[in-house]
């Protein structure tokens, strides 16, 4: 689209009408000023034409109010508008109703007001020549309405108004701006119609209105003929392919326009570079940025929705990163401007526009800055970024958004985070400049976004921070006087810098590749996404940039790893798992992890387990075989608990309970004295395994002889060895002369009950069946106390005088 030597003319409505004819094609939408749901816009748009009047009757000279372009192509005297029929019909019907209101709607103003006509429908066109019509409306002064709204229940209630016009969608858009809605809010009635508008007001003061709109320059726009475009069918195409079934971009464009051009009133000087004829954002967003969107247009040639979700997007990110003397806004996400830009659960394809003082902030201003950076955005932008992202990155980003069916392409919250990268990236100049320079840099952002514990606001505050240096990454990471101010994903930042120095400054490989090359095919190892310190580091923790070393390690992850977590091979019966905790030296190494093999799973333990990590990726995995003849000796542990910790330590390394644990997705916790492993979102008992607990031994055993029964239903047994019990309180059945029940309690208590009564006997330290075998019996003796069950076997011919009282 070729827009050079473009020749404005500033007119107001009534001047141009009284000159040139308008006709809204048919090609153009329905007027949709007056929809349902368009209240607050109505509200927001005729507020500012009265307070235009207002100031214009005392003439004011500040009062002008400006509506932007008008586009179209002139013929015959004749306007066919291609952008602005929304703003050509309020101001239409504005002139209308003042006309009726200051009883000057006489022969001659209406043979200049039926100069406008809309082409899109016949009842369109027939209701606006009635309304043209004096005799029409020669009664209504003496009208007495049935309801509030008088204008719209006479104009209904006319034999010239046919009852099937109320189905023309811009009829009844028409009847809403001229009488409003019934609709509160809090305030009370929303003034959304011209009558509500100017409610109450006598007929002198119309008559001033008139002579403002007629005589005086107080609403104006600005005539821009299409012959400066070239004729270009291309261009009128593009211009209407901006939705006729939703006006929100329409709303806010206006808005966002009538923003910068007020501002560029009381501020020239800085802000009338944006309102520049051709360079300025009003041109820009109608000319070349309506060809970065067309290229992505839907199926039906619609754009509306994804110009609409962009710049959105871009007010999000400009919120966030939003200071206040020099600070980040604390709790941002909390504020209206937030959730109504961030959408439902994050989802903002089907946004309508509400107010435009959702996007202003505090202080009810937007900073030059924000459209400077917006203006530099789309004027950099040609290039589709995503053939510049690191192999594992999300392939279904997209910085400008697409139609997918009836949708738009969303983000998610490390989508918003890139998407802000780009962005400052592009403020900075264009990514075809120095395409290099821009792979570093979204090799570090998404390194950063994949790695980020800090959430979606965190880390776009890093990435605001960083932006000032996104054209040289690397040299900025690498310098030691470098300072980033954010905590956002601090181990990944640490991890960054290294990486930058060792690419930057460290001694060559011995096989002639560069380090940048060598970290960015790590980076793309299995799940590892960015991260892969644990491959430079030592058992402690520290920087150890040694090749063979490095290489060794990266050999065995990927042998051990995929995409998805640990290779099937190494998965099958937790062998890897396994073989990792047997690594384990302190106690502390147990916890705060889901021994359950998933990828997140593994890159918490790669990067905080320094040691097993060490072992684990300079050489194979032991084999089942030398799992089982495991035997733990912790280095550090709780002396209390030394031998029940190296036991749990055991059993996880040596049976099969890992397994199970990883399905359960379990982690390690102290209940009710004892090491049980389950979900950390588990109620049921069954899904709690207790470890490293003798009682699991002694059942196990005394079940597999037969002395006790009905115990399995608490028991997982997955092997000849394995055996261990879920929950606390394990019942069980003891068959003597007949059966008697038990249950082995939380507190290390075996019960007895019977008749309404218990009998208990501690078992804690003890680890012989047989011990356990006598405990029985001596309950039984005290329950039956008075027959031949108070014998106690074990003790020949007298109640145990070991036995617990009652």
């Amino acid at each position: 689209m070729s827009n050079n030597n473009i020749n404005t003319l500033e007119t107001t409505f009534w001047k141009f009408l009284s000159d040139t004819s308008i006709e809204i094609p048919i090609i153009q939408r329905d007027y949709a000023q007056g929809r349902l749901e368009n209240e607050y816009l109505r509200k927001s748009f005729l507020v500012d034409i009265k307070n235009s009047l207002d100031k214009a009757k005392d003439n004011d000279k500040e009062s002008k109010m400006k509506l932007d372009f008008i586009y179209g192509s002139v013929e015959n005297d004749k306007l066919n508008p291609l952008d602005g029929q929304q703003r050509l019909t309020t101001l239409w019907l504005l002139h209308w109703y003042i006309a009726l209101m200051s009883d000057n709607l006489k022969e001659e103003v209406c043979k200049t007001l039926a100069k406008f006509t809309y082409e899109t429908r016949i009842s369109s066109r027939e209701f606006c020549e009635n309304l043209c019509k004096p005799q029409n409306f020669e009664k209504y002064k003496e009208y007495k309405p049935t309801g509030k709204r008088k204008i719209v229940d006479y104009i209904t209630n006319r034999t010239w108004f046919y009852s099937a016009w109320k189905q023309d969608p811009t009829i009844q858009s028409m009847l809403r701006m001229l009488g409003g809605t019934e609709k509160n809010d809090k305030n009370g009635d929303i003034i959304d119609g011209l009558e509500e508008l100017f409610q109450g007001l006598k007929e002198d003061k119309f008559k001033e209105y008139w002579e403002c709109l007629t005589c005086n320059a107080s609403i104006v726009f600005y005539q821009l003929p299409l012959e400066n475009f070239g004729h270009s069918d291309d261009l009128y195409i593009k211009m209407n392919a901006r939705g006729k079934q939703l006006t929100s971009f329409e709303n806010f464009k206006a808005d966002l326009v009538g923003y910068i051009r007020n501002k560029g009133q009381v501020n020239p000087q800085d802000w009338n570079i944006l309102l520049d004829a051709k360079e300025g954002i009003p041109n820009k967003m109608d000319t070349t940025w309506t060809d970065t969107f067309w290229n992505n247009k839907s199926e039906d040639k619609r754009i509306d929705e994804i110009y609409f979700a962009f710049l959105n997007r871009f007010f999000l990110c400009e919120l966030i990163c939003q200071k206040v003397n020099g600070k980040y806004r604390e709790k941002i996400d909390e504020t209206p401007s937030f959730k109504y830009l961030y959408g439902k659960d994050g989802n903002d394809e089907s946004f309508k526009y509400e107010d435009f003082g959702k996007y202003k902030y505090d202080n009810e201003e937007i900073p030059i800055q924000f459209f400077v950076s917006l203006k530099k955005v789309l004027d950099n932008y040609s290039e589709d970024p995503n053939q510049y992202f690191p192999q594992w990155a999300n392939p279904e980003f997209q910085f400008i958004p697409k139609y997918r069916n009836n949708t738009i392409s969303t983000l998610g919250q490390k989508e918003h985070v890139v998407f802000l990268a780009i962005c400052r990236y592009l403020e900075k100049g264009k990514i075809e400049e120095d395409e290099t320079k821009f792979r570093q840099w979204m090799r570090i952002v998404w390194n950063i976004v994949e790695n980020n514990d800090a959430g979606m606001i965190g880390a776009m505050r890093l990435i605001d921070e960083l932006g000032e240096y996104s054209h040289d990454i690397y040299n900025f990471l690498a310098k030691e006087d470098s300072e980033i101010k954010s905590e956002a994903a601090k181990e990944q930042v640490t991890e960054e810098i290294a990486k930058a120095k060792q690419i930057l400054h460290g001694s060559p490989r011995s096989d002639g590749k560069s380090w940048e090359k060598v970290i960015i095919a790590a980076e793309e190892t299995a799940f590892f996404k960015g991260t892969i310190r644990f491959l430079y580091q030592d058992e402690k923790g520290e920087l150890k940039w040694d090749e063979k070393d490095f290489d060794q390690k990266w050999m065995y992850a990927e042998q051990y790893f995929d995409k998805e977590g640990v290779k099937e091979i190494y998965q099958k019966n937790a062998i890897l798992l396994r073989a990792f905790v047997s690594k384990f030296k302190n106690w502390r190494d147990f916890w705060n992890f889901n021994y359950d093999n998933t990828a997140s799973t593994w890159k918490y333990l790669l990067t905080s387990h320094f040691e097993a990590t060490k072992e684990i990726l300079t050489q194979n995995v032991d084999s089942e075989e030398s799992l089982s003849s495991f035997n733990a000796s912790l280095s550090e542990y709780d002396h209390e608990y030394e031998n029940l910790q190296n036991e749990v330590q055991n059993e996880l390394v040596k049976t099969s309970i890992l397994v199970e644990a990883s399905n359960l997705k379990s982690r390690l916790n102290w209940i009710h004295n004892t090491y049980c492993l389950y979900p950390s979102n588990a109620k049921a008992d069954y899904y709690k395994y207790v470890i490293g607990n003798h009682r699991n031994r002694i059942l196990s055993n005394l079940c597999d002889k037969g002395i006790i029964t009905d115990v399995n239903k608490h028991r997982f047994k997955s092997g000849d060895s394995d055996n261990f019990f879920w929950g606390w309180n394990i019942g069980f059945t003891y068959p003597k002369d007949e059966y008697y029940y038990f249950e082995w309690g939380r507190d290390e208590n075996i019960y007895l009950f019977h008749d309404n009564k218990q009998y208990n006997s501690n078992v804690r330290g003890i680890s012989n069946e047989n011990e356990v075998i006598r405990i029985l019996d001596c309950l039984i003796a005290q329950a039956f106390p008075d027959t031949d069950k108070s014998v106690c076997l074990d003790c020949q011919d007298k109640i145990c005088e070991s036995a617990p009282e009652q």
